[in-house]
């Protein structure tokens, strides 16, 4: 994952150099929280980036199969997209990492059975 700064010309922003690279095993999908800090999916986690010293720390580590899309409201939560098999629904996590809700239910892979509108294909 590579960290970029900017610069801002006439209210523009121009070009934008690499600050620093963090070495994120699989990433996926980023999302920042309302205080600005940055989490992602990274292989079968969620983790919380410190863009300051590079690093990153585990968040969620249980609960998920494939995460591939994620989104953070403006209280902290952070929703995932689970694409894992027998999964396919957003999970909700509190700015604590404790689940507190799973939207839509368990889904199959897009065109195999009949329409379900609880099953989900993604977070945004």
């Amino acid at each position: 994952v590579g960290i970029y700064g900017y610069r801002r010309a006439g209210g523009l922003v121009t070009e934008t150099p690499l600050l620093r690279e963090i070495d994120l095993p699989k990433p996926r999908g980023l999302g920042f929280d309302a205080k600005g800090a940055l989490f992602a999916v990274s292989d079968t986690s969620i983790v919380r980036i410190d863009t300051e010293a590079g690093t990153f720390e585990p968040f969620v580590t249980e609960g998920l199969v494939l995460p591939t899309a994620l989104d953070v409201d403006e209280r902290g939560n952070v929703f995932v997209y689970d694409n894992g098999e027998g999964e396919k629904r957003v999970k909700m996590f509190s700015p604590q990492a404790k689940l507190l809700k799973t939207f839509g239910t368990g889904g199959e892979e897009r065109g195999r059975g009949a329409h379900d509108p609880a099953k989900l294909r993604n977070v945004h």
